[in-house]
């Protein structure tokens, strides 16, 4: 009777320790993988409040196609010219501030389209103004906060893209201007 408890005994407390080991290595496979994941997969919100430059506003996404790079396209009207619209696409590297997947650290760069339907100056010289399309290069450089659990991300950039096609007056294009934003994240790792 003895050994049959004892047996007992020692199978239980086999068991209890397996099953606490379990517990701890799928506790740290999960911080393993929140270590290593990106802050979320995708995020999807507007260019708000431009405090320099071209005011270009409008809507962007980005999409994390790695740990720390991730792939940022906006659609934007340019506001120096009332007929202007940007599509851009730029491509980012991630840096955590502060240890956080919450405070990031992006910088990159680009290219862009700038389409403007009528070219102002055309008019002031007594032509009809004719549509244009420019293609440019650019960077990105910025730093974006996020709410921790809550799926609200607040950003503060700087970007700059210079086209390569002459304006009528002889000079270039360029667009460049600091910008607050603010974005709705999705797939962000759980903790």
């Amino acid at each position: 009777m003895k050994t049959l408890s004892l047996s007992f005994i020692l199978t239980l407390s086999t068991l209890a320790a397996v099953a606490q080991e379990r517990v701890d290595s799928t506790e740290v496979q999960r911080q393993i993988e929140y270590a290593t994941a990106p802050p979320y997969k995708l995020a999807i919100g507007v260019r708000l409040l431009n405090f320099a430059g071209d005011f270009d506003m409008g809507v962007n996404a980005k999409y994390f196609i790695g740990k720390q790079s991730a792939l940022e396209a906006s659609v934007s009207k340019v506001i120096f010219n009332n007929n202007a619209y940007q599509l851009a696409l730029m491509y980012e590297r991630h840096s955590k501030l502060l240890n956080s997947n919450h405070f990031l650290l992006y910088y990159g760069g680009g290219a862009g389209l700038l389409h403007i339907t009528k070219e102002g100056w055309g008019s002031f010289y007594g032509e009809e103004p004719k549509p244009t399309t420019q293609v440019g290069a650019g960077f990105v450089i910025g730093t974006e906060i996020g709410l921790g659990k809550i799926p609200l991300a607040f950003s503060a950039d700087f970007r700059g893209i210079y086209y390569l096609k002459p304006n009528r007056q002889g000079g270039f294009t360029n667009v460049a201007n600091g910008t607050l934003g603010i974005k709705y994240r999705f797939g962000m790792p759980r903790r």
